[in-house]
């Protein structure tokens, strides 16, 4: 599997953020815009494929996702979005364990 880049994911369990950092993985984004009644509104979305041999941790829906490392404590999303441009929060994660070991990956979904 064709890797370029580690991501940062930040888990919120019991009110306080965990972080992991994980390298290896393909990261794709696209930048989109949809028109309504009220003007242009932001629709970019972003999908990671972690192969499983990069990380022991299983991506969930509601994680945050930022590209690269980033060592930050948090206490809201919203410390993220003042830092960095592109925070996603995964709102679709598929396991893809078919296929060859080198093959079996994560792929999450967000916006």
């Amino acid at each position: 599997m064709y890797t370029n880049t580690s991501i940062t994911i930040y888990h919120l369990e019991n009110n306080m953020y965990s972080r992991v950092n994980i390298e290896n993985v393909f990261w794709e984004d696209s930048k989109r815009y949809n028109t309504n009644k009220s003007g242009l509104t932001n629709a970019d979305r972003v999908v990671v494929y972690i192969p499983f041999s990069s990380t022991n941790y299983e991506p969930k829906k509601g994680d945050i996702i930022i590209n690269g490392v980033v060592k930050d404590e948090i206490q809201s999303i919203q410390d993220l979005e003042k830092k960095y441009a592109q925070v996603h929060v995964i709102n679709i994660v598929d396991r893809r364990d078919f296929g060859s070991l080198d093959m079996r990956h994560w792929e999450i979904s967000g916006n």
